[in-house]
């Protein structure tokens, strides 16, 4: 936590604490953050050329703050200190059995990463997929209502129009034949 003295002056761009320093103090939350904001301090070394990555697993941290040091620097995998040891050769002496899993095939990790995020933007097509179905079926629901109400009502139209196409059809007839009502007025009388 960073006190700030009032009239005091602090720069946003100046590191409040190193990743190592984090690291040392516990802070995994922290060293996670610090890690993917400021990357190359992972890349730092001590005299005895012992990167963050050699601390994280010496402390037997967390597997996310492990991947997380690995993903700001994965060089320092590599990197051995001033005995000779990697961050491998640490966490088998010191480190979970995960984390030297994971040290050991970091590559079949990010493949797994890569994976989950294929499989999450899969699912969410398939939720768009879906809602979108969901759509069209609607719409064909309220469509097929839509075309039973118009069948029924033109069978209805169509039942007048046949009973009124009878008068239509005899008034045409009549006047085809040149007869009008009036000519049949005169006949009757």
């Amino acid at each position: 936590m960073v006190q700030v003295v009032p009239g005091s002056f602090i720069s946003l761009n100046t590191p409040m604490s190193s990743l190592i320093d984090l690291i040392h103090s516990k802070s995994y939350e922290a060293v996670v953050e610090r890690a993917r904001a400021f990357p190359k301090e992972a890349a730092d070394k001590n005299k005895d050329d012992i990167t963050a990555l050699h601390w994280v697993t010496y402390d037997n941290a967390p597997l996310n703050v492990v991947k997380a040091i690995y993903d700001a620097w994965p060089g320092a995998l590599y990197v051995s200190n001033r005995h000779g040891n990697t961050p491998l050769d640490v966490a088998m002496k010191c480190a979970s059995d995960e984390i030297i899993q994971f040290l050991q095939n970091p590559e079949e990790e990010q493949e797994r990463r890569r994976l989950m995020s294929h499989l999450l933007h899969l699912r969410q097509e398939m939720h768009a997929v879906q809602n979108e179905n969901a759509r069209l079926f609607q719409q064909y629901h309220d469509l097929t209502i839509t075309h039973n109400t118009n069948a029924a009502t033109i069978s209805s139209l169509q039942n007048e129009l046949d009973a009124s196409g009878c008068i239509i059809e005899e008034e045409g007839t009549r006047r085809s034949s040149g007869i009008s009502e009036m000519t049949f007025d005169t006949f009757d009388l």
